[in-house]
């Protein structure tokens, strides 16, 4: 799972100094050597394909319902508007072994604090009694609302990295199983297994202070085949000052090989000009295939001891999917032993 633009998983080769953070790097921790990191990041969720989640997400036309109080009209259309506020923190830990000079393994364990506030504007507009027409009703808004706060484990990832002989090229092929370890009714976790295939390909410049690195691959819903997505990613990476600071900037992008929701899945009856009824769109959201880009800065700091500290942030490109306010700040420290 990803929080804002960043998935944990995608941290676990930050402190290999062969490519920039936010990407997984073309080489190995070495055989014996064991790479061990602790990340914290958070994410507002405040957009949907270019909606505020607050206040804007209104139905198109007054729902339909069946009126469940014993004294109401049996059927009663009201318009509905919705205030959505997510928050997601993560506190994730990453751990690699170098089972050969060829072949890394890796866990990544995300825990997960999800604050969700649900609020629900609700303006009743007409009723039906019998076989009458509809009757226009002039009431107060009526409010309610949830607030859901949890902590959880989140989805725990393994990860094979086999590193080809190339040189001066650098290639690796990526193997990765996401488990359902969260709680989906918390939003701690997705709730399916995922399998994710991929490559990494790597070029080292000016003697390895800079260094250019591509990432290629799919996400792969065991579930649901239609939530998998397509992953892409080109990155550099540099040393400013030598064994000291290292700076990095990634494009990355992803792109869904299916709707997430088609229009007949979301559709409800709905009260439309002149007492028609209508099938629309609840709230009038597209839930089509979506492709969404984000560029993500990071830094690297040489603590000695050989740790290294690490700070980032990701950035949104367009409004497409759900978007979160400026960016997705992520902090970390660990090294390579």
């Amino acid at each position: 799972m990803s929080v804002g633009l960043v998935a944990p998983r995608s941290l676990v080769d930050t402190f290999d100094a062969s490519g920039p953070g936010f990407m997984a790097s073309a080489s190995s921790v070495g055989a014996g050597q064991f790479s061990l990191g602790a990340f914290g990041l958070t994410a507002l969720q405040t957009h949907f394909n270019g909606t505020p989640l607050t206040g804007s997400l209104e139905t198109l036309n007054p729902i339909v319902f069946l009126n469940q109080s014993i004294n109401g009209p049996p059927i009663v259309a009201a318009t509905l508007a919705y205030d959505i506020g997510l928050r997601q923190t993560v506190a994730a830990v990453t751990a690699t072994y170098g089972v050969r000079d060829d072949l890394d393994v890796s866990l990544v364990l995300p825990i997960v604090h999800t604050d969700l506030t649900l609020g629900v504007n609700a303006d009743l507009v007409a009723q039906l009694e019998g076989n009458a027409d509809f009757t226009r009703l002039h009431l107060p808004r009526v409010h309610g609302g949830t607030h859901l706060t949890a902590t959880g484990v989140g989805d725990l990832s393994l990860r094979v990295k086999w590193i080809a002989p190339l040189q001066p090229v650098q290639l690796a092929l990526l193997t990765a199983v996401q488990f359902p370890s969260g709680d989906p009714l918390k939003l701690t976790g997705t709730g399916d297994y995922w399998v994710s295939m991929g490559l990494a390909l790597g070029y080292p410049f000016w003697g390895g202070r800079l260094n250019a690195l591509v990432n290629l691959g799919g996400d792969f819903d065991v579930g649901n085949a239609s939530a998998s997505q397509l992953t892409y990613s080109v990155g550099v990476a540099g040393w400013v000052i030598p064994r000291r600071l290292n700076l990095g900037v990634v494009f990355l992008g992803q792109s869904e090989v299916d709707d997430q929701l088609h229009p007949g899945q979301t559709g409800v009856l709905t009260l439309g000009p002149h007492d028609t009824l209508q099938t629309l769109p609840a709230l009038g959201v597209d839930f089509g295939r979506q492709d969404t880009f984000s560029i993500a800065l990071s830094a690297r700091v040489v603590l000695g001891f050989g740790l290294l500290a690490f700070v980032g942030a990701a950035f949104p490109i367009g409004d497409a999917g759900f978007q979160i306010s400026v960016a997705t700040p992520v902090v970390g420290i660990g090294g390579v032993w």
